[in-house]
């Protein structure tokens, strides 16, 4: 097994989180998170870069010489000193994802962007509700705990589409005149699951503007006031 698919598996359905980053010592730079600290009794530095989208990179430096040392990724290395660097760099790694990382259900970053405004405008957020459907969200309003957003992953032939492939998709409730005009995008379908009178689906996995993801957010849970369901 490769190096970046050990480091890979350590990621796996979690998302890193900005604030538990910096109070770990990450340094923040453009784009990206960097965090070093020496491993095998000083022998070596390990940087660690952390993007933003949470994936992972190192660079393993030498402090006698200062250049950098590439052995520990190679699978076909060996040996009981390469195996002690690779145990101490994991090692750094796991404590960073364990401290810094938080479960993910949903990583797209459409979907991380609708689940921050959603708090930050409204402060809802996801609840997963179903113990045989775990990583299916909803988000409702704080008021009358109606729903405005069902948040599931699932193949893109559950909304039409002719591929196995997963995607991530939101129904929002919409007012019914409404519904007909809004479904015209290309990211945007019938309901998947909800009523189609009154609900549509969003696709998350195409870059959607944050600006009409932010409108259509607004009309789903401006469209969920009142008593009536």
């Amino acid at each position: 097994m490769s190096w970046d698919t050990d480091i890979a598996e350590l990621t796996q359905d979690t998302i890193s989180d900005p604030q538990k980053l910096a109070e770990y010592g990450c340094i923040c730079h453009p784009n990206r998170y960097e965090y070093t600290t020496p491993v095998v009794k000083g022998q070596f530095l390990l940087t660690v870069f952390i993007s933003g989208t949470g994936s992972i990179s190192t660079k393993l430096t030498d402090t006698a010489t200062g250049d950098e040392y590439t052995l520990y990724r190679n699978p076909a290395s060996a040996g009981d000193f390469i195996g002690k660097i690779r145990t101490e760099c994991l090692s750094v790694i796991k404590d960073i994802v364990h401290t810094c990382y938080n479960q993910a259900s949903f990583k797209n970053p459409d979907t991380q962007e609708l689940i921050r405004y959603a708090e930050e405008q409204y402060g809802g957020k996801p609840e997963f509700l179903w113990k045989d459907y775990p990583h299916d969200a909803i988000i409702r309003r704080n008021d009358n705990t109606k729903w405005y957003v069902l948040l599931v992953r699932l193949p893109l032939k559950k909304i039409g589409i002719n591929s196995d492939d997963e995607c991530e998709i939101a129904d929002f409730k919409g007012i019914p005149d409404q519904i007909c005009t809004i479904a015209g995008s290309t990211v945007i379908y019938p309901a998947y699951h909800m009523n189609k009178k009154s609900w549509y689906t969003v696709r998350l996995d195409t870059g959607i503007p944050p600006a009409l993801l932010h409108d259509l957010i607004d009309r789903s849970y401006n469209a969920s006031a009142g008593k009536n369901k």
